[in-house]
């Protein structure tokens, strides 16, 4: 519509409208599992991990004899963080449902 004019009512704004009584419910907390809690306890061991490989990698480059651009050893320090991730992440998960069945 690209002109006109309407008159409406408004019956509820904020959590009184059917998205804020979702957002409402979405709100209330409830008690983690002890599957979520190995879940983030792992994702984050995972995170420290791939944080200090990078940081090896960043360190190695600098101090390497051959020496590369600063764009070069950053590339290779992200490659290094970067590839952590997927290499971690499903023998985290799979161990953590393995435990929790």
């Amino acid at each position: 519509i690209v002109q006109g004019r309407l008159l409406c009512i408004v019956f509820g704004t904020g959590d009184d409208t059917l998205l804020g009584q979702i957002a409402c419910k979405v709100r209330m907390s409830r008690v983690r599992s002890s599957l979520e809690i190995q879940i983030e306890h792992f994702v984050h061991l995972i995170a420290i991990v791939a944080t200090c490989v990078a940081f090896l990698s960043l360190i190695a480059n600098i101090l390497s004899p051959q020496k590369e651009s600063t764009t070069q050893m950053l590339t290779n320090a992200a490659t290094a963080f970067f590839t952590q991730v997927p290499e971690g992440l499903m023998p985290t998960v799979t161990l953590c449902l393995m435990f929790a069945s």
